[in-house]
């Protein structure tokens, strides 16, 4: 598992399967994660289940086969794909050179840029559907961005209400856009989660603005 790309902040698959070759019970099998080089990446323990270095360990019988399915994660993009190695140990090791396995988990390249472009409009009618006459112009478009701070790239929509939200900066798993300066008696918000990794899947959105209650 474990193929990507991924993106900062969101749940990386690793799937370990350990055997044990040897002929009598392997005991206190505990195993590691590390990362060799690349971003950093960082562990759910719990998935480790009965391999936690922290616990007691696992036992397997002369020929078992077990995999665990473990989650990480890597908090940056910053320094590129991380190589983790796999490394699992017990007592009474008769071959320990068969006891790693380096993983490499494939990032989305830092620095990657993506656009969410669309049309925004008034639904006057209520068909659901963008009508001559119902577009928003002058609205303006945010994606929030914050690295940690705030990095977030603004635009404002045309005559038929469209927007062109460009070189967004990539990173965490989960971007948002909002609308600003919405004509009176309409609202449009903060919209959906967004995955954004370079691949432009967000360039034709149709945005319905809301009749503001009361």
């Amino acid at each position: 598992m474990a193929q990507g790309p991924y993106l900062a902040d969101e749940e990386i698959p690793v799937e370990l399967t350990i055997t044990n070759n040897g002929d009598a019970p392997a005991t206190e099998v505990k195993a590691t994660g590390l990362s060799q080089f690349g971003a950093f990446l960082t562990w759910e323990y719990q998935t480790w289940r009965d391999l936690d270095v922290h616990g007691h360990g696992a036992t397997f019988a002369p020929g078992e086969s077990r995999t665990y399915h473990l989650v990480g994660n890597v908090p940056s993009l910053v320094g590129g794909s991380p190589v983790v190695r796999i490394n699992a140990t017990g007592l009474a090791e008769a071959n320990p050179a068969d006891n790693f396995q380096d993983v490499t988990v494939n990032l989305v390249p830092a620095g990657t840029t993506d656009r969410v472009a669309g049309q925004v409009f008034a639904d006057a009618n209520g068909d659901g559907l963008p009508t001559p006459g119902e577009e928003l112009a002058g609205v303006k478009a945010i994606a929030y961005v914050w690295d940690p701070g705030a990095n977030h790239v603004v635009t404002t929509t045309d005559a038929n209400g469209r927007f062109s939200l460009d070189g967004i900066p990539v990173g965490a798993a989960q971007r948002h856009i909002g609308f600003e300066d919405v004509p009176a008696g309409w609202e449009l918000g903060i919209q959906p989660a967004m995955r954004l990794d370079g691949t432009g899947q967000y360039t034709s959105l149709t945005i319905m603005a809301k009749r503001v209650s009361g």
